[in-house]
């Protein structure tokens, strides 16, 4: 009778498993954000070393084959041919593949790249709301990184009518500072308070950090001062 009396006494009763359960749920609810943070910052620090890497890829580049010129490649970049076959036929993976010491994505027999380190961001998922496609943009393109400074080299080669419009860019990245070098094509990082969710690589010191958009001011000296250089007029 004793042993049968001390046994039940050590059994949970209905409430009690409740109150647990209950418990238990609470501490779930409260740590799976936490957890969720946690592996977002997570992909955003390997995003950062990624495009760093690149950077330093860009700068060896710089250093040896081009007197410090940033070169004039696609902005997105992908092996696509643009069909008058001007400088800007080359793509970054092409590019960079002897700085980086890593093969250059390659497409597959279904027409998407396979992919390795540092060319895709780990938040650049299939089917990601910001991509505005069912693949991740690195399947598509090669990379998940954008070159920015090839955006501007294209606006300049057709709006200032610049033959090589590599020295211009480079000379008004230098003078406009903190200028994002790549940044990541979409915003896949949440949690930028002052600009986009996208992880950047800047052109300089080829530090890795949040990306900037610049103001509508500092976008207007830049393209003035890639006028300067260029030798063309610009403005009122």
């Amino acid at each position: 009778m004793y042993r049968r009396a001390s046994i039940a006494s050590r059994a949970f009763t209905l409430i009690e498993l409740l109150v647990v359960i209950s418990i238990i749920a609470v501490l779930i609810s409260l740590t799976l954000p936490a957890l969720g943070k946690a592996r977002e910052t997570a992909r955003r620090l390997k995003c950062m070393v990624n495009q760093k890497s690149i950077g330093t890829a860009f700068q060896y580049y710089m250093d040896e084959q081009s007197g410090g010129m940033l070169p004039y490649i696609l902005p997105l970049q992908t092996s696509v041919r643009q069909p008058n076959g001007s400088q800007n036929d080359a793509s970054m993976l092409e590019l960079l593949e002897q700085y980086l010491g890593v093969p250059a994505p390659k497409k597959g027999e279904d027409g998407l790249y396979k992919v390795t380190d540092p060319y895709k961001c780990p938040s650049d998922a299939d089917g990601h709301p910001a991509n505005g496609e069912p693949n991740s943009v690195w399947a598509t393109f090669g990379t998940s990184y954008n070159y920015v400074p090839g955006e501007l080299m294209m606006f300049s080669e057709i709006v200032f009518n610049l033959r090589d419009p590599r020295r211009p860019v480079t000379k008004a990245i230098e003078e406009a500072g903190r200028f994002p070098l790549l940044q990541d094509y979409a915003d896949w990082h949440p949690g930028n308070a002052h600009g986009p969710g996208k992880c950047a690589c800047f052109f300089g010191d080829m530090s890795a950090d949040w990306s900037i958009e610049p103001t509508s001011e500092q976008a207007e000296k830049i393209l003035a001062n890639i006028a300067r250089f260029g030798g063309v007029g610009f403005g009122g």
